[in-house]
């Protein structure tokens, strides 16, 4: 049987497996059709979503699919489950190129009843395939594995894109995730895990991108994002409701970085080196990044973006730096050699955007080969960048 328009059953008993042979394949008469089901009972037997059909679920249910059969995205086409799930004895298969909309609480899972996908025969993740996670209640990304897995990625996908209705909306990343085409940040935050080394992030590899590049304030990574490669990349990094992006350019091998935002101050910031020189006067109060090389050892220089320049406490060109941690606060742009001129953009020290009010800018560090804890730092020339303080008392009389 064919259908290529909405389908909606309000009761009575439908029953599409007695013949295991039958087939219903949804079509893209319309290319964007709803399944609506608010009553009855529906079984269904082989079902296939034909490539170039969307179908969107309103009601309870797409039905149980039958024992024996399969429900099938196949290449091209999409379902788009919302907040309800696939349920039967028979199986679920979301082929390559293929597209799963997920609005469950609890994302996709391998087995069990919870999730949109809830078939207790097998359920196929495909790793070619698109994730969207949307709507607005919170989510895991949920515990699945794809057609391509391993220790370290139980998750391969193509795409994951984060459509949240609201821009402070969550998505929690259940397992580390690959994704090797494109990380589409469009609406939410992707949480991933707050500890260094430690399960679960998100990694793009060199042949991925991220959209929008960088992502937004609407939509980025609080926790560890990695990415893979030897070209120029800017972290979609974020915490505590605000973004705050780290980059690196073109390190000098191909390696593996990880990298989050931390909207707190670091739990230092007192400690000056004594080298190398021009030495720090005093560092950011308010935020760091952390910034690991997870790879082969490689140099790069980093960039660090305020979004904000009133709230990161960026005053002026002329005495900003990239400070990094190393048992205290040294100058990485004085690595190698300091800048000929504070006051203006060098190869040793690089800004652009403005350093007032609310504007966004970028500070670049000179090239670095140890890595670790970064935030912005002032030299001791006049005016100094307030890099804003935490005032815990005062007395008048």
């Amino acid at each position: 049987m064919t259908v290529g328009g909405n389908v909606n059953i309000s009761g009575g008993t439908i029953k599409m497996d007695t013949k295991l042979t039958s087939t219903l394949d949804l079509v893209p008469t319309t290319p964007s059709s709803t399944w609506t089901q608010t009553g009855g009972t529906v079984t269904l037997g082989t079902t296939n979503i034909k490539s170039g059909k969307t179908i969107t679920l309103i009601g309870s249910k797409i039905g149980d699919v039958g024992a024996g059969t399969t429900l099938t995205v196949e290449t091209g086409g999409k379902l788009m489950a919302s907040n309800f799930p696939v349920t039967g004895g028979g199986n679920f298969t979301l082929q390559a190129g293929a597209h799963l909309g997920i609005g469950s609480a609890a994302g996709i899972t391998a087995s069990g009843a919870s999730g949109n996908v809830q078939v207790s025969g097998t359920r196929s993740y495909n790793s070619g395939a698109t994730y969207e996670y949307y709507e607005g209640l919170a989510q895991s990304t949920g515990n699945f594995t794809t057609t391509t897995t391993s220790a370290a990625y139980p998750a391969t996908v193509a795409n994951l894109i984060i459509n949240k209705s609201s821009s402070s909306n969550v998505v929690t990343l259940t397992s580390t995730t690959d994704v090797t085409t494109n990380l589409q940040l469009t609406n939410g935050l992707l949480r991933t895990s707050y500890t260094a080394a430690t399960a679960p992030w998100v990694r793009i590899p060199s042949t991925a991108t991220v959209t929008p590049a960088g992502g937004s304030v609407n939509s980025y990574v609080d926790g560890f994002i990695r990415r893979q490669g030897q070209t120029d990349f800017t972290f979609p990094t974020g915490n505590a409701g605000r973004f705050a992006r780290i980059g690196v350019l073109a390190p000098s091998v191909s390696t593996e970085f990880e990298a989050r935002y931390i909207a707190t101050p670091f739990s230092n910031t007192t400690s000056m080196a004594a080298a190398p020189i021009t030495i720090l006067d005093h560092v950011s109060k308010k935020e760091h990044w952390i910034l690991n090389n997870t790879g082969s050892a490689a140099s790069t220089k980093v960039r660090l973006h305020w979004e904000d320049a009133s709230f990161s406490g960026i005053l002026k060109f002329d005495s900003l730096t990239v400070g990094r941690w190393n048992a205290a606060w040294e100058n990485s742009n004085c690595y190698g050699a300091c800048p000929a001129n504070w006051t203006t953009s060098t190869a040793q020290r690089t800004y652009t955007g403005v350093a007032s009010g609310s504007s966004a800018g970028t500070i670049q560090s000179n090239t670095v080969s140890a890595f670790g804890t970064f935030t912005f730092g002032s030299v001791g020339i006049q005016p100094l960048n307030p890099l804003p303080v935490n005032l815990l008392a005062f007395a008048a009389e």
